[in-house]
């Protein structure tokens, strides 16, 4: 009988030589693959020819670019709130409100950047992805199946609506409305922490006093826009989640600039001024 060394030997010797057929055989196949996309054209196929590189090389930026949410999903989580809450506000109050570069209330613009970034950036990523996978465990499978695989898993269906349950009317209500008045009014309200001229407790019972008076006209307006928008959202692949999520977010919050982004007191005109010394 051969001892344990000799069968590891023999062992350990076939695996090499199977993967140095592989790389072989890897090797042949882009070889083959190279020389027909590399055959001589005719005169009459150099349009053809340079149509189908530019195809290729489109082709390579377009899974480029859809390969880094996958690849860096938090990080495109926080680009992607900040640039879309910022920027819709820009576009509202350039075009919208027909307000020049001069005129644009930076601000305001720079209130909505920061909810952007540290709530729906930050916290709605730990609720909405590594939050929602501990407590949903059918919710991965679910996003990644086809509609009719989908339509046919009661489960994920039943977790489905309970997400959506809880992001309309918990979420909603309780944590970004309120917040979105407490962050604007920390930054563009009559007594502000930019100024130095309000404390975090008079700035909060102001903001919540402002929610308080438009609770149901923005939470029915609000409900109204996204109840549907969930539903798509929800049961896509995570990766594509939160981006898709920003995506439609950028109308929303275009709509909510155009509804909430301006003080309703006299303060509403307040811009970045130096402060006399």
């Amino acid at each position: 009988m051969r001892s344990r060394l000799e069968v590891g030997i023999s062992i350990g010797y076939s695996r090499f030589l199977q993967k140095q057929l592989k790389i072989v055989r890897l090797f042949r196949e882009q070889r083959q693959s190279y020389r027909v996309s590399n055959r001589p054209y005719g005169p009459t196929e150099t349009s053809g020819r340079t149509f189908c590189r530019r195809r290729r090389t489109y082709g390579q930026w377009g899974h480029r670019l859809l390969a880094f949410p996958k690849a860096y999903p938090f990080t495109t989580q926080l680009i992607v709130s900040t640039a879309k809450t910022s920027g819709a506000d820009v576009l509202v109050q350039r075009y919208v409100e027909g307000k020049s570069w001069s005129e644009i209330n930076w601000r305001r613009v720079f209130a909505f950047a920061a909810f952007g970034f540290v709530f729906l950036g930050l916290v709605q990523w730990a609720i909405y992805v590594p939050g929602y996978r501990m407590y949903f465990k059918e919710m991965d499978r679910f996003c990644n199946q086809s509609i009719r695989q989908k339509l046919r898993n009661p489960k994920g269906i039943k977790e489905l609506g309970q997400q959506i349950f809880i992001g309309q009317f918990v979420m909603q209500p309780l944590t970004y409305l309120p917040l979105f008045y407490i962050f604007r009014e920390s930054v563009t309200g009559e007594k502000n922490l930019l100024d130095g001229t309000g404390s975090y407790t008079e700035i909060a019972r102001t903001a919540l006093g402002k929610y308080a008076a438009n609770f149901w006209t923005d939470n029915i307006t609000m409900l109204a826009f996204w109840l549907p928008a969930d539903v798509v959202v929800y049961s896509v692949p995570i990766w594509a989640r939160m981006p898709l999520n920003h995506s439609i977010s950028f109308l929303w919050t275009c709509v909510l600039s155009w509804l909430r982004g301006q003080q309703p007191s006299s303060d509403r005109q307040k811009t970045w001024t130096r402060r006399p010394s």
